[in-house]
């Protein structure tokens, strides 16, 4: 194979996975310097059965049928009778397969089928990646910025070492010696060009088709066709050579995000607009780019906006919650994401009470408060930006056609977390009605079935589930968050229909964003009915207290979040035998259905019959999955109090509301006598006396504890806690009687038998519907 200079850092595997396809032919392309020889290098080093060959070698390839896979690099170089000479080894029954590099499409046969690999630039994902690899301290957003992933760009700023942005043009000045002619001037301003932009300033067309036609133009990942850009060292010469104003630079790139803006090259908008200190541009280009801009390509967003001030976003409340929705989905940026989502809530205040904006505003701020989980969760912004979206004119209807369908979406979504399901489901069929793009149906369906799960409709929701699937999602959306819902709602119908492993199956590729994704405790609440089912409670519990502590305590959960929290917690608590941990549910008069059904199941394991009965006793129930939990719960209790013939009637009524709505988990926590009614058979969980009495600390008495851990003397404790020495032998005494100790080393064992070491994985209270807002609109519906 020709000799192929280049760095051992490059590919990206997306790249490498691209050649191994199974095609025939897939070539290669770009202009030196953009990793072509790299690439076709570290993919034969790969693959035992390839061979590189120089190209001037294709002449003496021998006349019988060849096998394996030949790599060519610089295949711009054959000869019409070298490339005639490949054709007749190709075809029908051939063996042979050819990875070629070339510098531009203009080589290849045309008659010839062909794979072309095209984006070799570094993604920012893949760049930043990179150089976190290499151990450079460069700024990856500066570093994404000057070279757009250009692979010799890269590699030529990270082994110089220099990492101020100020200074990359001229490290990469010094790659390329040719400079650019004066017509290029000012198409070298701008990180990217197209045709019409190079004309539009000054240059010749016709010299813009001979750089194509060359190979001296690069592709830029991720943009249209159109958008090529000038290899940065080449670019970067040509700017030392013809130096522009810093108002000529900003003029410039004013026009070229115009012009970019009209060529749906959403990214490269942003970035110009950002240099050319237009943030109107920027806010445009998000909106009209939508979700799926923001999904593709949400790092190099944040990026572009590095240098761009929270006083600054505050007047773009859209560009202040992109941001933010970006940083929230990784970890580690969620304090950052929450302040810029505060920003974005003043800039929405602000915001004129006529602008035709409204509609986004109002459902970017149900997003932001529901992320928050301030006030209301985001339902009485949801509920307005529904109606607003109802009633928008058809002209303007128009002018925000791309987001329609997520904005009803997540409208939806806050009302479904804040217990409005017929609300939600509305909303969930608008945008289903109303989707443009794929993704968007595929949220709106997997929220509607998640939303019959919860309620406990499985047939309906298997069967919307299944009918979902039958097309073929790409895997970027089946498993990241537009897919999310669905997997979680076909989990839930797999679990209740006693398939556990394909639950597993279709909620695993989600599991991998559990410490990102706003429905973790969705799928806390999957992966507790999971470890039931399985036998694992106590293992699922530690599980899920891991989780809690990870994702922190954090601001308030809004209701339908704090439930599966409550679902999942409890019943692993119930599962393992331990009631006391499970009691810490308090239940108050307010509260919805769910919460005193769960308190009641609580005190129905520990044996209080009478409070199982008040607390059940009223309760109005409006979804299958309650109405469920009601008829168990007080079958149970009129066995207990010597009803059985009522007992027997109202197990009848549960029963068939479970193969009605196609429900099951109802009746795992149920053992013994209780579990006979349903006809269950299950090994008996500890009995309530069996399960140790945890003594009840008082806050003093906890901190007193935890200096006798530390082998602190009684005087020194009563120094550090500001109370006299008298004081804390009191409390030392009474901590003693407590965990029947008679020393400070049988009462720290005690105390760490009984874990009151450990820090509580969640407050002793339910959420309940006094924590709402109590705005009409915000008011939950008593299935929460």
């Amino acid at each position: 194979m020709a000799p192929m200079q280049g760095s051992p850092a490059f590919p990206p595997p997306r790249l490498l996975a691209e050649l191994s396809s199974p095609a025939e032919v897939v070539a290669v392309v770009g202009p030196r310097g953009s990793g072509v020889t790299p690439l076709l290098r570290e993919w034969l080093t790969a693959h035992d059965d390839a061979v590189g060959i120089p190209s001037w070698k294709v002449a003496t390839l021998p006349d019988e049928a060849l096998r394996g896979t030949l790599v060519i690099d610089d295949a711009e170089r054959l000869e019409p009778q070298d490339w005639d000479r490949l054709g007749a080894h190709l075809g029908v029954g051939s063996e042979l397969r050819l990875r070629l590099g070339l510098v531009s499409e203009a080589s290849l046969p045309s008659s010839w089928h062909v794979e072309v690999v095209r984006e070799l630039s570094f993604t920012a994902s893949e760049l930043r990646q990179h150089v976190a690899t290499s151990g450079s301290r460069t700024d990856v957003a500066a570093l994404f910025i000057a070279t757009r992933g250009h692979a010799r760009s890269v590699r030529a700023i990270l082994e110089s070492g220099v990492t101020r942005i100020e200074r990359f043009d001229g490290v990469l000045a010094e790659l390329d010696r040719d400079v650019l002619d004066a017509s290029w001037a000012d198409a070298a301003v701008p990180e990217v060009i197209t045709r019409e932009l190079l004309v539009e300033l000054g240059g010749d067309g016709e010299a813009f088709d001979r750089a194509v036609r060359d190979g001296a133009l690069a592709r830029v990942a991720g943009a249209p066709q159109s958008v090529l850009m000038i290899p940065p060292p080449l670019r970067a010469a040509t700017r030392a050579a013809f130096p522009r104003t810093a108002d000529e630079r900003r003029a410039i790139r004013e026009r070229v995000a115009l012009s970019l803006l009209d060529e749906g090259a959403w990214l490269e908008a942003v970035i110009e607009a950002v240099a050319a200190g237009r943030l109107d541009l920027v806010d445009r280009a998000l909106k009209n780019g939508g979700m799926p801009f923001l999904r593709a390509h949400g790092t190099a967003i944040v990026w572009a906006l590095h240098g761009t001030s929270a006083p600054s976003l505050a007047r773009w409340p859209v560009i202040a919650m992109a941001k933010a929705l970006v940083l929230n989905a990784h970890r580690g940026h969620s304090l950052r994401a929450a302040e810029l989502m505060g920003v974005a809530l003043v800039g929405i205040g602000t915001a004129r009470k006529a602008s035709p904006d409204r509609p986004i505003l109002r459902t970017i701020e149900s997003v932001a408060r529901r992320l928050i989980g301030i006030g209301d969760g985001g339902v009485a912004a949801a509920t307005a930006a529904a109606r607003m979206l109802d009633e928008l004119p058809p002209a303007e209807l128009e002018s925000i056609g791309g987001l329609i369908g997520d904005l009803h979406v997540h409208a939806g979504i806050s009302l479904f977390y804040g217990g409005h399901f017929a609300d939600a489901r509305a909303q969930f069929e608008w945008a289903r009605s109303r989707a443009s793009r794929g993704g968007v149906e595929l949220m709106a369906a997997g929220c509607e079935a998640l939303l019959l799960a919860v309620e406990g409709d499985m047939h309906e929701a298997g069967r919307l589930v299944d009918a979902t699937w039958e097309r073929n999602w790409p895997s970027e959306l089946a498993d990241d968050y537009a897919g999310s819902m669905l997997r979680i709602a076909d989990a839930l119908v797999a679990i209740e229909g006693g398939d556990i492993a394909r639950a597993e199956e279709a909620i695993e590729p989600v599991r991998a964003h559990i410490d990102t994704i706003e429905h973790w405790p969705l799928l806390a609440w999957v992966d507790a009915l999971i470890d039931l089912r399985r036998g694992e409670a106590a293992e699922g519990l530690e599980r899920l207290r891991l989780l809690r502590r990870r994702r922190g305590t954090g601001p308030r959960q809004t209701t339908l979040a704090a439930r599966a929290l409550d679902l999942s917690a409890i019943t692993l608590e119930l599962a393992s035998g331990d009631v006391v941990a499970a009691r810490s549910l308090r239940a108050r008069p307010t509260d919805g259905s769910w919460t005193r059904l769960l308190a009641a199941r609580v005190a129905l394991a520990g044996g209080e019959n009478e409070r199982a009965l008040q607390l059940v006793g009223g309760v109005e129930t409006c979804t299958p999955r309650d109405r469920l939990e009601r008829c168990v719960i007080e079958s149970v209790l009129l066995a207990r109090m010597g009803s059985p013939r009522e007992a027997e009637i109202v197990a009848a009524r549960a029963r068939a509301l479970a193969n009605s709505a196609g429900l099951s988990t109802s009746f795992d926590l149920l053992r013994g006598a209780d579990a006979t009614l349903f006809g269950i058979e299950a090994a008996p969980l500890p009995s309530v006396a069996e399960t140790p009495v945890v003594p009840r600390l008082t806050e003093r008495e906890r901190v007193v504890l935890r200096e006798l851990v530390t082998g602190s003397r009684i005087d020194d404790i009563a120094a550090r806690l500001h109370v006299s020495v008298n004081t804390v032998k009191s409390q030392c005494r009474a901590l003693y009687r407590k965990l029947e100790a008679r020393s400070r080393e049988e009462a720290i064992a005690r105390a760490i038998a009984y874990g009151l070491l450990d820090a509580p994985e969640r407050p002793m209270r339910a959420i309940t519907g006094t924590d709402a807002s109590t705005h009409s609109d915000a008011r939950p519906n008593r299935t929460a």
